[in-house]
């Protein structure tokens, strides 16, 4: 069977949650204690009581900048760190952790007031500025590489996605260049499809769905940058449920499944054991048809996604009861071959 671990689902302590909100701080305090205590030292004890060696080190200019840099590290730490939250501000939720997920949802109607009356940008400049200055406070967890969705309408009564993805130059701030690149994105796929049926229009809300990160999992390339997809934007049949009527109807729909993701997916439980990331993206690659070339775990939990995410998709519900039901070990993906 397919199932998430137990391990996974069950509620972790205040112990556990505790050292993992504090263990960064912790550590950072923690390496100010060597150079608190050769400062001690030199005050404490009288002049040539300590040897030569250690008073050549503590005068040293490699010494004094490798002290600022850490009580520089410390102080970082205890801004971001702290139970009150990033820069002291309110405590978040037991359990809640800073981390580079950002976002918005807001109604069009109410950007009217705050936007001089417009509300019929595709992407408002607004919220950019307000997303921008987001990232300036997340980059403390992730700043070489970001990016974010949003979605739009079509024409037919559609919705399109559309994804932007950055990776920072060396001297560059990370929320401008994401907000440039994206407009022009944006900019010409409106133009790409100005004259067709497919013409790009502000939906009724704005939503975005964002990220920053650095280079853990994989590299700061843009390819392993989130939002993730695996499969991507598809045409598919699917079929919804009227409630008034109970009357059942299918639709051309555009299904995408996208996830911006923090924290670790080592591996997942498939018929009873665990199996590692890097052999479960193979196996997604063969149930799935599609290779997904990012390396690290967050396109892998994407493509899990892909596979549960079924419902009112026939295509998709058959596969995932096949993967369900039908199959009892990965290796039936290669035809028994390791």
């Amino acid at each position: 069977c397919i199932k998430l671990p137990d391990h996974a689902t069950k509620a972790a302590t205040h112990s556990e949650l505790a050292a993992v909100q504090f263990a960064g701080l912790a550590f950072s305090i923690a390496l100010l204690l060597p150079f608190l205590w050769v400062e001690f030292m030199l005050a404490a004890l009288p002049d040539g009581q300590l040897s030569h060696s250690m008073e050549a080190l503590a005068s040293s200019t490699f010494w004094r900048i490798s002290e600022l840099g850490v009580f520089l590290a410390a102080a970082g730490s205890v801004l971001s760190d702290l139970p009150g939250g990033p820069l002291l501000g309110l405590r978040p939720p037991l359990g809640c952790f800073c981390c580079g997920n950002w976002g918005l949802i807001v109604p069009r109607e109410a950007l009217a007031e705050k936007n001089g009356g417009q509300t019929n940008e595709l992407f408002p400049d607004l919220c950019a500025r307000l997303l921008a200055s987001i990232l300036d406070v997340v980059e403390l967890r992730g700043g070489q590489a970001g990016g974010f969705l949003s979605y739009l309408g079509e024409g037919g009564g559609r919705v399109f996605t559309m994804r932007s993805r950055t990776v920072k130059s060396k001297r560059g701030h990370l929320g401008q260049m994401i907000f440039q690149r994206f407009k022009k994105q944006l900019s010409y796929s409106y133009w790409g499809r100005f004259l067709s049926t497919r013409r790009l229009r502000p939906l009724p809300v704005v939503l975005a769905q964002g990220h920053s990160r650095f280079g853990t999992s994989s590299s700061p390339a843009e390819n392993e940058t989130h939002p993730h997809q695996w499969l991507g934007s598809q045409q598919e049949t699917v079929w919804r449920c009227e409630l008034s009527s109970g009357r059942w109807f299918k639709e051309d729909a555009t299904v995408c499944v996208t996830i911006t993701h923090n924290g670790d997916f080592d591996a997942w439980e498939l018929y009873g054991s665990m199996v590692p990331n890097g052999t479960l993206g193979e196996w997604l690659a063969r149930v799935m048809h599609h290779r997904n070339t990012a390396k690290g775990d967050s396109p892998k939990l994407a493509g899990v996604m892909d596979l549960l995410v079924c419902q009112g998709r026939w295509v998709a519900s058959v596969r995932y009861a096949f993967v369900h039901v039908v199959m009892q070990h990965i290796n039936q993906v290669t035809g028994w071959e390791p």
